[in-house]
C-alpha cells in the first residue's frame, strides 16, 4: 500500500482514538480525499472526477470520525425514544447512498443522509449516552441486526481480554493508536468462547465420564440435572455465536490486509444437523446456496420464541442442550457463509472432540493439548489447505486403503474414499465417524475395471472440487483363490522368506478367468483412473500419484528373460511395450505354456501386474515432470489379501503411501520404494 496513504490513516484513527479495527474504512476515506487532491498533469482537475466523469461536492467533506447524530424517521421509535442516535463518522457513500456511519450501540456500520455532524468533537470525547435495549424493527436503510437479550456484563465470558457480548464500543476496551505505531494485521482468527447455555449439576454429568454428546449421553437423565432458562438460553446463543460473529465482523477489515488471512471457529459435533430435529431449521440451514445470515437469525430467533412459550418439544426443537446446539450450527452455517464471500480467506469451523474442559466439567476423554491441535492446525493451514487439498484413494473400503484416507484425512485433505461395493463403501465411511478426520472424508463408488464407473468419479470430483491433487491406486486382488487354513500354517509365508514351507500348488487355484481378472484390476484398472484424473491433477499446484505396488513385482521375480529385458528398458520403455508383455503372458498361460516360457508359476497375475504398475510409473514420471509419481510397497501388512498373515498392522502400512502423498515440491519422483527406503526395480 502507498506509504502516504498509510501515513494519513495513521494519523486520521489518531485523531479520531479509533482502534485498529477501524483500520479498512480510515482507508477508504483516506483514498476518497487522496482523490481530491489537484494533480497538475490533469490540468487542475482532480483525479476522481477525470475517472469517473462524476463532480464531486467539497462541500460533503467532513472530518473522519467525528461525533455524528442520525435521524430517526418517527414511525421507526416511539414517543419516549430519542430522534436521533450518536453514530461515529466514517466516510462516504460511493455508489451508496448517503454517508457510512458506525453504530457503537448495534455495532454495525451504517449508510444514512439524514446526519447532524459536530465536527469538533469525536467519540471519544463525549461520555455515550445511556442505551436502550429495544424490540422495535431495524430501519429498512440499516443494516439488519439480531434482537438482543440483556446481561450482565461481568466479564464471566472472556475472549483476548475483551467480553465479546459487551455493548461497550470498541474504542472504550481498545487503547487510542499512536501515530508511530506499527500497524500489523492479524493473521488468524480463532473463535473459541463459548458457553453451554444452561446450568449442569456436575455431579450428575461425572456420574458418566464422556456423557455430553458422547455415546454414554443416554445413561444421564437430562431433565433432572440440566436448568434450562430463557435467560440462560438466550446468553447462549449471543455468547457463541453472536459473540463470535461480532468479533469477525470487527476484525475482518484487518485481516483483509493481511497475505495469508485464515479464521477457525471452534464449533462441536453437537452443532450438525442431524442434533436438531425441527425440518424447517434444518431446511434453512443445509441449504448452502440460499444461506444468509438473516436467514440464521431467522432460524434463531423462532427457537428462542418457542423457547419463550414453552414449545420447544412440540415444535421440534432440541430438549437439551439446544441453546449450544443451535449456537453451533449457526456457527457452522456462517462459516460457510464467509468462506463464500471472502475466497481469499481459509475459513474452517472445527470440533476439537470431547476435551476435558471446565464447560464438561472434565469428563472428557482427550486432554487440552490434544484439544488444541486441530484448531492451531487449521489456523496454520498452507494456502492450499482443507479448502483446496484433495485426494482420491482407491480400494480403501478397508484395509491400508482406509488406513491411507484416515491419515491424509488428519493432515487436513478432503479425502474421496472409493470402492466397488457401495455398501461396504459406506460402512468404511461409518467405522471413520468416531475420529474427527470423518469430515474430510467423502464416499463414492469406484469399479476401477468400468469405465463408465470412472469417469462417473471424475465428473463428480470436476464438479464437486475444481481439481485434484492427490491420487493413490491402491485397489488390487491377488488374481488367484488360496486356500486360507494352507497360508495360515506359516505366517508370514505368502511373499515373504517363509514361502518354500507352502506346497503353493495344492492350496492355489489359479485359471484363466482369474488370472486375467487380476491384470484388469491391478494394472489396467489403475491405468484407467489414472487416465481418467490427468486433466484434473494437472490443475493442481502440487500433483502426487502414488501407486501401491509390492516387491512381488520386482523384476528378479520374472524368470522370463524376455519379459525382463523390455520392462527394464527405461530408454524405450513405452505403455504400448507393457501390453505386450502382458498379452503374451496371458496367452501362454490360455496354452498352459507358463512354466515352459518362463513365467513365474504360481501368483503370475499379482507379479505380472504389480511389475507393469511399476513400469507405468516410470513412463508416467518421464512424461509429466512437474508431477510426483512413484511406486511403493509397503512392507508385509496384515490384510485380507494375505489371509492377516502379514507383520505390520495396517497403520505402520500406511505410513509409507502417505508420505509419498505428501511429498514435498522438491521430492523424488518415477522411484520405486520399500517402504521408506528407494528400492530397485530389479533386485
Amino acid at each position: 500500500m502507498n506509504r502516504t496513504i498509510c501515513e494519513q490513516i495513521k494519523c486520521m484513527l489518531s485523531h479520531s482514538k479509533l482502534p485498529k479495527s477501524f483500520w479498512g474504512e480510515a482507508k477508504r476515506t483516506a483514498v476518497d480525499l487522496i482523490n481530491l487532491s489537484p494533480s497538475a498533469p490533469l490540468d487542475g482537475d482532480i483525479p476522481d472526477r477525470v475517472w469517473s466523469g462524476k463532480y464531486v461536492s467539497y462541500k460533503r467533506l467532513r472530518v473522519f470520525g467525528c461525533r455524528a447524530f442520525v435521524h430517526i424517521p418517527k414511525d421507526e421509535r416511539s414517543k419516549l425514544d430519542d430522534k436521533t442516535k450518536p453514530c461515529t463518522f466514517l466516510g462516504y457513500g460511493h455508489e451508496e447512498f448517503g454517508y457510512r456511519l458506525w453504530d457503537p450501540v448495534n455495532r454495525k456500520v451504517i449508510r444514512s443522509r439524514d446526519v447532524v455532524f459536530l465536527e469538533e468533537q469525536t467519540s471519544d470525547d463525549t461520555k455515550q449516552s445511556e442505551r436502550k435495549e429495544s424490540s422495535q424493527e431495524v430501519p429498512d436503510d440499516l443494516d439488519p441486526v439480531p434482537s438482543r437479550t440483556t446481561r450482565d456484563h461481568g466479564g464471566d465470558v472472556q475472549d483476548e481480554q475483551n467480553d465479546i457480548t459487551d455493548d461497550e464500543p470498541v474504542d472504550d476496551q481498545v487503547p487510542p493508536i499512536q501515530i508511530d505505531d506499527p500497524v500489523p494485521p492479524p493473521e488468524a482468527r480463532v473463535n473459541n468462547a463459548g458457553i453451554s447455555g444452561a446450568l449442569v449439576d456436575a455431579d450428575g454429568l461425572t456420574a458418566s465420564s464422556g456423557a455430553v454428546g458422547g455415546s454414554g449421553g443416554a445413561k444421564i437423565n437430562w431433565g433432572e440435572i440440566m436448568t434450562q432458562t430463557y435467560d440462560l438460553t438466550a446468553e447462549g446463543v449471543q455468547t457463541n455465536y453472536y459473540g463470535a460473529k461480532r468479533v469477525t465482523e470487527a476484525l475482518l477489515p484487518l485481516l483483509q490486509l493481511s497475505k495469508s488471512p485464515r479464521i477457525v471457529n471452534v464449533s462441536s459435533s453437537m452443532g450438525k444437523l442431524k442434533n436438531i430435529p425441527n425440518e424447517w431449521a434444518k431446511g434453512i440451514l443445509s441449504d448452502v446456496e440460499n444461506l444468509t445470515e438473516e436467514r440464521i437469525d431467522q432460524v434463531l430467533n423462532e427457537f428462542l420464541k418457542d423457547f419463550k412459550k414453552g414449545s420447544i418439544e412440540a415444535k421440534g426443537w432440541p430438549q437439551y442442550s439446544g441453546s449450544y446446539i443451535l449456537s453451533k450450527a449457526a456457527m457452522n452455517a456462517y462459516t460457510r457463509i464467509l468462506a463464500k464471500k471472502y475466497p481469499s480467506f481459509l475459513i474452517n469451523c472445527v470440533c476439537p472432540g470431547y476435551v476435558k474442559t471446565d464447560i464438561n466439567y472434565n469428563t472428557g476423554i482427550l486432554t487440552v493439548e490434544e484439544g488444541a491441535e486441530s484448531p492451531v492446525r487449521l489456523a496454520l493451514l498452507p494456502d492450499d489447505g482443507p479448502s483446496g487439498l484433495y485426494a482420491v484413494v482407491t480400494g480403501a473400503n478397508k484395509g491400508i486403503g482406509l488406513e491411507i484416507c484416515r491419515q491424509l484425512a488428519s493432515q487436513g485433505i478432503t479425502v474421496v474414499l472409493t470402492a466397488r461395493d457401495e455398501k461396504r463403501g459406506i460402512e468404511a465411511l461409518e467405522k471413520l465417524k468416531n475420529g474427527v478426520v470423518s469430515d474430510y472424508v467423502i464416499f463414492h463408488q469406484l469399479n476401477v475395471t468400468d469405465s463408465a464407473s470412472i469417469f462417473a468419479l471424475a465428473g463428480f470430483i470436476e464438479l464437486r472440487f475444481g481439481k485434484l491433487d492427490i491420487l493413490v491406486n491402491n485397489a488390487g486382488i491377488t488374481g488367484a483363490l488360496v486356500d486360507a487354513d494352507g497360508v495360515r500354517a506359516s505366517s508370514g509365508a505368502a511373499g515373504g522368506s517363509g514361502g518354500a514351507k507352502i506346497n503353493w500348488g495344492e492350496i492355489m487355484t489359479q485359471t484363466y478367468d482369474l488370472t486375467a481378472e487380476g491384470l484388469q484390476t491391478n494394472y489396467y484398472g489403475a491405468k484407467r483412473v489414472t487416465e481418467a484424473l490427468l486433466p484434473l491433477l494437472q490443475l493442481s499446484k502440487s500433483p502426487r500419484i502414488v501407486n501401491v505396488s509390492s516387491s512381488m513385482g520386482k523384476l528378479k521375480n520374472i524368470p522370463n528373460e524376455w519379459a525382463k529385458g523390455i520392462l527394464s528398458d527405461v530408454e524405450n520403455l513405452t505403455e504400448e511395450r507393457i501390453d505386450q508383455v502382458l498379452n503374451e503372458f496371458l496367452k501362454d498361460f490360455k496354452e498352459g505354456s507358463i512354466e515352459a516360457k518362463g513365467w513365474p508359476q504360481y501368483f503370475g497375475a499379482y507379479i505380472l501386474s504389480k511389475a507393469a504398475m511399476n513400469a507405468y510409473t516410470r513412463i508416467l514420471a518421464k512424461k509429466y515432470p512437474n508431477f510426483l509419481i512413484n511406486c511403493v510397497c509397503p512392507g508385509y501388512v496384515k490384510t485380507d489379501i494375505n489371509h492377516n498373515t502379514g507383520i505390520l498392522t495396517v497403520e505402520e502400512g500406511a505410513e509409507s503411501p502417505v508420505r509419498l502423498a505428501l511429498l514435498p515440491d522438491d521430492g523424488p519422483s518415477g522411484l520405486f520404494f520399500v517402504r521408506k527406503e528407494v528400492s530397485s526395480f530389479e533386485e
